[in-house]
Order: C-alpha cells, then sequence, then structure tokens
C-alpha cells in the first residue's frame, strides 16, 4: 500500500515537473512574457476604468522595457485617443503597426482616430486593412459603414451594415445585431434603398 502511494506521487511530481516545462519551452514561461502578460492585464484594467494617466504611464514602462513590442505603443495610442489627443494617438498606433503590420486592432483605431482628424480616406484605408486582416469582426464592419455613410456612399455603407448584423448573430450578440438592423431599417426607409 505504502509503495503504490509513493509511486502515485512520484507519477503526480512527474506530472507536474514535465507540465512546468513544457510551459518554460513553448515561450510562455519566459520571465519576459510573464512580464508582458502582467503589464498588458494592469493596463486593461486601467482601461476598463478609463484611467488614461495609469494607462500612459504603464505603457510608457512597457515601451522602455520592450521598444521592439506593438502592445505597448497599442495601449498608449488609447490612452491618448481616451484623452482626445488623436494626433499623437495616431503616431502611437502608427508605430504599432511599424511595428506588427498584421495588428489589426491599432489599425481599426488609427482609422477612429483618423475620422475624428477628419482624414475620411486614411481612415477608409485603415478599416479596409483591418477587414483585410479579419473579415469575421463584426465591429470593424459596423465602422466602415458609418464612414462609408458619412461619405455618402449609401448603398455600400447598407453593404456593410448587412454584413456587420449577419456577423454579430453568428457570434450570438443579438443585442449588437438587433441595433444595427434598426440602422438598416432606418437607412433603407431614409434613402429608399
Amino acid at each position: 500500500m505504502a509503495l503504490k502511494k509513493i509511486k502515485l506521487q512520484f507519477f503526480v511530481y512527474f506530472l507536474v515537473v514535465m507540465g512546468i516545462f513544457q510551459y518554460y519551452y513553448s515561450g510562455y514561461g519566459d520571465f519576459n512574457n510573464i512580464l508582458l502578460r502582467r503589464h498588458t492585464t494592469r493596463i486593461q484594467r486601467c482601461l476598463r476604468d478609463s484611467d488614461f494617466a495609469c494607462v500612459r504611464f504603464l505603457s510608457e514602462k512597457h515601451i522602455k522595457e520592450h521598444p521592439n513590442n506593438a502592445i505597448g505603443y497599442y495601449y498608449h495610442g488609447l490612452a491618448d485617443a481616451g484623452d482626445w489627443e488623436y494626433p499623437a494617438a495616431v503616431e502611437y498606433f502608427s508605430k504599432a503597426i511599424e511595428l506588427d503590420k498584421s495588428y489589426r486592432d491599432a489599425y481599426y483605431e488609427r482609422a477612429k482616430a483618423y475620422f475624428v482628424l477628419s482624414d475620411t480616406q486614411k481612415a477608409l484605408r485603415d478599416i479596409n486593412k483591418a477587414i483585410a486582416l479579419d473579415k469575421y469582426r463584426p465591429d470593424f464592419y459596423e465602422l466602415r459603414a458609418e464612414y462609408l455613410l458619412s461619405a455618402k456612399k449609401r448603398k455600400e455603407a447598407l453593404r456593410d451594415y448587412i454584413m456587420a448584423a449577419k456577423l454579430y448573430r453568428n457570434v450570438s450578440n443579438k443585442i449588437d445585431a438587433l441595433r444595427v438592423e434598426s440602422e438598416i431599417a432606418r437607412l433603407k426607409e431614409q434613402y429608399q434603398l
């Protein structure tokens, strides 16, 4: 009985040690990655609380420690956009995109900043790039529809609103689907589309 207990304890110990090795060698156990996740978690908490000074401080710290990582620049851009400093936000989103050309959320946020700065062409270019990187994000299509509507391209806007509603329904987000569907009905009624 005692021998079985010792074998079981050894086996459990072996599994724990192997799990730690697998965790470490898969890249997740790297000390820098652990710090990176801890920084982003703290930054996200500050963003949730709309504490943009905290986001800015933590993202600057992150940028200093990881200058070639796009996440710090992205979050700094979000802090600037939250404080209505859109030219600075565009710079940080651009730096994040420079470091990671496939960072779809950076394209999305930079498109929003460009739109606020009344640069619709650059906003449409960025939102098109974001959609090209991820065709299944309904918020991307909804934002592009808003930009197209402001550019008086109603049929294209309607097409994007329909796509956004379809994608919202696919991810079981009925509230957003209903909101977009009501926008579709308003557009069809207002412009006889």
